[in-house]
């Protein structure tokens, strides 16, 4: 591709907290007009590469080693977790107006929700991110990250879910926005069928020289670009060639991207919680912190106030009616009587929050690190909200990502 090079590394070198390598000694560029597909068995490392590309702080303060001789980027980075990670406490009108907030882009939602092909129904106010297909969701997500400006996007497992028209229409929206756009598109994926449609390249990540290998050094773009024949073709010649590289493969010792917990990771939810405390009273943040302090107190009490009640009303009379009809003979005041000193009914509010808990998806994103949980956080980022840095002001996300011009270079001391 000509395009202008978004994002380019040279001699990364990744290794786990243990010291196992994930990559060793890897060159890779991206360029603007393109879609990267990024391949490989589960366990591999993709995720872990496109992060210590994208974010390599949050893997270092996981103990994480990485290190690189060049690093260059010229476009902020969006990643799009699986399933798209969008806020449910939001419309989906919302969600892009989220990312249009930032002032990097100009329009509406609906215009940005159109051109990913989604009807006006879909934008249309009130209209829950629970109620999408799996197809719909991504195309949203694709659409909040173009409207936030970034030129440079990062897919992890987009197609999860899709049924194969799905996957093949997700293809197709893909290629069209990385045109339109003038965007680099990295597609980290088990899905042949998206890459072989969707990409300008294809890479292994070889478990065994610990770097990307070129699936098809000769491939000729994107399979949807092509007449139905060509598609099949060159989705036969990726399954082979990808296939051979799997059965190449020496047996390698599975890795784990965790890590083991820190105390400080652990207090983190606590510190962000703080420093969220803080901030909501800055005057330029009051109005819209109001409107997420009503948000929170209506998931967190209001909402499942009246399930509570239910749930430890049934069981304070499910309990007396279970015993009276085991023992006949009882009267109710010796019943009760029964009950009073064996602490049945203090079950009853620990019970109602985990069943409530479990059947309200919306309500576990109230709780404390519920929506680091949901990749929302990894969204936020991408659409430029930093997380809190507590080592100083302005030391978060933004400032340690800067946009360097294409012609500069980090070196890792």
């Amino acid at each position: 591709m000509s395009g202008q090079p978004l994002a380019r590394v040279v001699d990364l070198t990744v290794a786990l907290p243990d010291g196992s390598v994930v990559v060793y000694a890897l060159d890779a560029c991206v360029r603007a007009g393109e879609v990267v597909a990024l391949l490989g068995p589960s366990g591999v490392g993709k995720t872990t590469l496109v992060r210590a590309l994208f974010a390599p702080e949050a893997l270092r303060r996981r103990g994480y080693s990485i290190s690189w001789g060049e690093r260059e980027l010229a476009a902020e980075p969006a990643i799009v977790p699986q399933r798209g990670a969008l806020l449910d406490h939001l419309d989906v009108r919302g969600n892009v107006a989220l990312a249009l907030a930032g002032g990097r882009q100009t329009g509406s939602p609906e215009s940005w929700l159109g051109a990913v092909d989604l009807d006006d129904d879909i934008g249309a106010r009130g209209r829950s991110v629970a109620a999408l297909s799996g197809g719909q969701a991504q195309r949203v997500a694709v659409a909040r990250a173009l409207a936030a400006g970034r030129k440079l996007i990062v897919m992890d497992e987009p197609s999860v879910g899709l049924d194969p028209l799905g996957v093949r229409m997700l293809a197709r929206l893909l290629v069209k926005e990385s045109r339109k756009c003038d965007a680099g598109i990295i597609v980290v994926t088990h899905d042949l069928s998206l890459a072989a449609g969707a990409s300008d390249r294809v890479y292994f990540l070889d478990p065994m020289a610990r770097t990307l290998v070129e699936v098809l050094p000769g491939w000729t773009g994107p399979a949807e670009l092509d007449a139905a024949e060509v598609r099949k073709e060159k989705l036969s010649a990726l399954e082979a060639s990808v296939e051979r590289l799997l059965l190449a493969e020496a047996p390698v010792r599975a890795k784990s991207d965790a890590s083991p917990r820190r105390w400080a990771d652990r207090g983190a939810p606590f510190r962000t919680l703080g420093e969220a405390l803080r901030r909501s009273f800055e005057p330029h943040l009051f109005a819209e912190s109001a409107v997420v302090f009503r948000l929170t107190v209506t998931q967190s009490f209001l909402r499942p106030a009246a399930f509570y009640g239910t749930v430890g009303a049934l069981l304070g009379f499910t309990v007396p009616f279970v015993i009276s009809n085991i023992s006949h003979d009882l009267r109710p005041a010796a019943i009760f009587g029964l009950i009073k000193g064996t602490y049945i009914l203090s079950l009853a509010p620990p019970l109602s929050a985990i069943i409530f808990a479990a059947t309200s998806g919306s309500a576990m994103s109230a709780w404390l690190g519920g929506l680091r949980l949901g990749g929302q956080v990894t969204a936020l980022e991408g659409l430029g909200v930093p997380p809190s840095d507590t080592s100083g002001p302005r030391h978060g996300w933004a400032s340690r990502h800067r946009t360097l011009p294409p012609s500069s270079s980090s070196r890792r001391r």
